[in-house]
């Protein structure tokens, strides 16, 4: 009896589909709770007063979004370029997290970059022979 594979291929694809959203949901929504935390603390430092001011909620949206934007602006350094192919070479040579990683890198390169990968439509045969699909 056949094993059913398309559980399996399904599965994979699921992730692959899942892990970037995910991935980007958690930092960004980590980035924005820890910055909200971060705000209340030197606020407790600052010697002024003890009384919590009303700080807006999306006080910590907006400093993750200015924190996103400066360091896209330097990504287009050259120095920073070469510390991000550094790390993403130590990335690439992780075990686990090397799949993880490439994965998330691919999708966000192919989704956010400048040059798109997808240039050409191509007519392959698949699934099945004498099936062909766009």
């Amino acid at each position: 009896m056949q094993r059913p594979l398309f559980l399996k291929r399904w599965f994979l694809q699921g992730i692959v589909v899942l892990l970037p959203v995910i991935v980007t949901a958690s930092i960004l929504y980590y980035g924005i709770i820890y910055t909200d935390q971060l705000l209340w603390f030197l606020w407790d430092l600052l010697p002024i007063t003890r009384e919590k001011p009303h700080i807006f909620p999306g006080l910590g949206l907006l400093i993750v979004f200015v924190a996103i934007t400066f360091i896209g602006a330097l990504a287009e350094s050259w120095l920073v370029n070469q510390a991000i192919k550094l790390f993403n070479g130590l990335m690439a040579r992780l075990p686990f997290i090397r799949s993880i990683y490439s994965t998330v890198l691919k999708v966000s390169e192919n989704a956010f970059g400048s040059t798109s990968k997808f240039s050409s439509v191509v007519l392959i045969e698949y699934p099945s022979p004498g099936t062909f699909t766009i």
